[in-house]
């Protein structure tokens, strides 16, 4: 921990993505308490009024403006973050765990029939498009959260399991496998202690990209309406709302694409700088 905080104190742009992100955690977690009004209230004598705008009986201004229905785009981007960090490392939690399990096993019993089969598979899944499929899987069940993670998981459990698979692949036939082997270690065993960690680092740099293509697919789905309900607040939701107003009432489309695009380079540069860190070749002395 001790290596880690002092190389990330020498990296100014990777510690502040780091910070960066923590804020954006805090703020989703305690989103009731920092929101200066309610994402939900609708106030239709307010619509579209510009930032800073402050209403005839005072009180605490809309510093980011309010939307097409009055209501305040600050406190409806607060809100939005909790979905977007929830469904982003949800998403990654759920389908990290399959394609590693997946990978694993894939990869340790290489040239047998699961194998093919768990390749072919990804393979076919491959071969479509993926908004394609999502769109068409949400339409049958329904938006919703518990059916936009689902959708999302299932797509992402890919990368791991073709990046796990070629690690375990070339670990199966290192000695310390060999010799683990040779003293009466199962599969199980083998997968778990030796192989296992050695995937770690490259785990847990995909992880981190992971989170941010997530956060970025299911704004695209919330914008087409497909994401959760339109009465819960998101960054693609809002984004797709004000796409009628952008012409004039600029602000309701802007904050919410700034809040996607810092969200996602801060994941991205620390994405980067975690990778090179992890990366023993990479390293400095």
């Amino acid at each position: 921990m001790r290596e880690f905080g002092w190389r990330l104190f020498h990296t100014p742009a990777a510690g502040l993505a780091l910070l960066l992100l923590i804020g954006v955690m805090g703020i989703s977690i305690a989103a009731p308490q920092i929101a200066p009004y309610d994402p939900t209230d609708i106030k239709l004598i307010q619509r579209l009024k510009p930032p800073l705008w402050v209403g005839e009986e005072g009180g605490v201004p809309h510093y980011l403006g309010t939307d097409s229905l009055g209501r305040d785009v600050l406190s409806r981007i607060i809100y939005g973050s909790r979905v977007s960090m929830s469904v982003g490392f949800t998403v990654v939690a759920i389908s990290g765990t399959i394609g590693v399990t997946l990978g694993l096993v894939s990869g340790f019993f290489n040239g047998s029939l699961l194998d093919d089969v768990l390749m072919r598979l990804a393979d076919i899944q491959l071969s479509f498009p993926f908004f394609l499929i999502a769109v068409a899987i949400l339409a049958v069940l329904g938006p919703g959260l518990k059916n936009l993670i689902i959708v999302l998981a299932m797509w992402g459990w890919i990368s791991y399991a073709r990046v796990v698979r070629g690690q375990a692949i070339a670990l199966r036939k290192q000695e310390f496998v060999e010799a683990s082997r040779a003293i009466g270690a199962g599969p199980l065993h083998i997968m778990l202690r030796h192989i296992l960690p050695n995937t770690w680092a490259t785990t847990i740099v995909i992880a981190s990209f992971a989170v941010a293509s997530t956060i970025v697919a299911e704004a695209g789905l919330s914008f087409l309406g497909l994401g959760v309900p339109p009465s819960v607040p998101t960054w693609g939701g809002m984004l797709s709302e004000g796409r009628d107003h952008i012409a004039l009432s600029w602000w309701i489309v802007l904050f919410p694409g700034l809040a996607i695009m810092a969200t996602v380079l801060c994941i991205n540069i620390f994405g980067d700088w975690l990778r090179d860190y992890l990366d023993p070749r990479l390293r400095q002395r």
